[in-house]
C-alpha cells in the first residue's frame, strides 16, 4: 500500500498482481489492487479485485465498505 500512498499507482498494480499470482488468496493484496485500479479508473478490474477480496475475506472489517464501493462503481 505504500506505493499507493506515494502515487506510484502503476508500479503498485504491477507489484500487487505479482504478489497475487504467488498467493491468490492474499486479502490485503486484493484489497489494495482494487483500490489501485479504482484510482486509475479501471472500474472493471477494481470490481473484480474487490469481489475476489470478498470471497477470500467475507468477514474482514473492510468488507462492508468494499461492498459499498462495488455498488458505487457499478452505477
Amino acid at each position: 500500500m505504500s506505493l499507493l500512498r506515494q502515487n506510484k499507482v502503476m508500479l503498485a498494480i504491477t507489484e500487487l498482481e505479482a504478489a497475487i499470482a504467488d498467493n491468490p488468496d492474499h486479502a490485503k493484496s486484493l484489497l489494495s489492487l482494487g483500490l489501485a485500479y479504482k484510482m486509475v479508473g479501471r472500474r472493471d478490474k477494481a470490481i473484480a479485485a474487490f469481489e475476489r477480496f470478498l470471497i477470500v475475506a467475507p468477514e474482514h472489517q473492510e468488507a462492508p465498505k468494499v461492498r459499498a464501493v462495488i455498488e458505487s462503481l457499478r452505477k
